[in-house]
């Protein structure tokens, strides 16, 4: 099953690798946390990135989450599985089948995908969101990513 660690935002690559270091390999069968791609602008151009899906939290997936987190508890960083009530949490199915559904084990990076405005929706026309679309503010960016993903709806308006 999906648990999901919590980390300090902005050191998900790092901790994730102390964690692997740390965790023996038998305890967790992956460690990763979601990535997007999406483009920033730098200096006036458009530059390709990936930015965490959820910054702050890496998921791993393991049958034994007391083991991974009696681990963590041996690190000098911040790292915990969430827990509710003292109980281990993990991801709801609908949840991992979401990421698992734009990503796969190895490459857990989220393509961007690519959207045009039609009145006020957004309707996505290639990549990981096709046939999905939302309501929107006016945009002078044709490219919808990956955060998309927190908003998305499930079907088009009709005639969308």
């Amino acid at each position: 099953m999906w648990y999901v660690i919590q980390v300090i935002n902005g050191r998900e690559d790092v901790m994730r690798e102390r964690i692997e270091r740390m965790v023996p390999a038998s305890a967790m069968q992956e460690l990763f946390y979601p990535q997007y791609q999406t483009e920033i602008k730098v200096h006036g151009e458009w530059v390709n990135t990936t930015k965490p899906l959820f910054p702050g939290y890496l998921i791993c997936d393991t049958s034994d989450p007391r083991t991974v987190q009696q681990y963590l508890l041996r690190m000098d960083d911040f790292a915990r599985v969430l827990a509710q009530d003292g109980q281990f949490v993990p991801l709801a199915k609908e949840e991992a089948q979401l990421i698992s559904s734009f990503t796969h084990r190895g490459d857990r990076v989220v393509p961007m995908s690519e959207a045009l405005k039609n009145g006020d929706q957004v309707v996505v026309t290639a990549g990981p969101l096709l046939g999905h679309c939302w309501a929107t503010k006016a945009s002078s960016k044709p490219l919808i990513d990956a955060s998309a993903l927190l908003i998305w709806s499930s079907t088009c308006a009709a005639g969308a």
